[in-house]
């Protein structure tokens, strides 16, 4: 089973070399120990302030025999969907967008984009395949599992075949679970 770390890092503001070095070298030293303690196989972190990077850190193997870098690209799975629905609704409390706005706003040619919202796309409800389960992209990264893989990439993934998983707007569990009891 493989383990997963998410850090919450607080931005400081430092005035001397002297704080900002300490900082650096504590920073360092928790990170690798937190690496120790928690047997995961790879740690990868960065810190930054602003546009300068601060401190980064690579420790363990991301593979078998293969270090552990900190130019890695990490995959990391459904956790995004947390940071990418708080994200949407904090600008929609900003006003940025609604909700209820169709996807075609942004992508005018992607597929049902006219009836898929925003609101569909964080509730799971809009039928759009979930891009990892195609066969293409799990073959892809299997023989290639440090490539960065574009937005492009990923959208074709997901609708490249024109069809979509269920309507827009039905919740997937129950599609799910009436394509059950209506096959009985």
């Amino acid at each position: 089973m493989k383990k997963i770390i998410l850090l919450s890092l607080l931005f400081i503001n430092l005035n001397s070399h002297a704080q900002k070095s300490s900082l650096k070298d504590s920073l360092y030293n928790k990170l690798l120990s937190m690496k120790e303690q928690t047997h995961v196989k790879a740690l990868i972190g960065g810190i930054w302030e602003g546009d300068r990077n601060v401190l980064s850190v690579a420790f363990g193997e991301s593979m078998t025999l293969i270090p552990a870098d900190t130019s890695m690209h990490v995959r990391i799975g459904g956790i995004m969907e947390t940071f990418f629905g708080t994200l949407v609704m904090i600008l929609v409390d900003q006003g940025t967008f609604r909700l209820d706005d169709k996807v075609s706003k942004w992508l005018p040619d992607l597929l049902a984009a006219d009836q898929v919202t925003v609101g569909m796309l964080i509730k799971n409800t809009s039928g759009y395949k979930d891009y990892v389960l195609n066969q293409d992209f799990v073959s892809l990264i299997t023989k290639e599992p440090f490539k960065n893989i574009t937005r492009k990439e990923i959208i074709e993934f997901a609708t490249g075949d024109g069809q979509l998983n269920f309507p827009p707007g039905q919740s997937k569990g129950i599609r799910i679970l009436h394509s059950l009891f209506s096959e009985r």
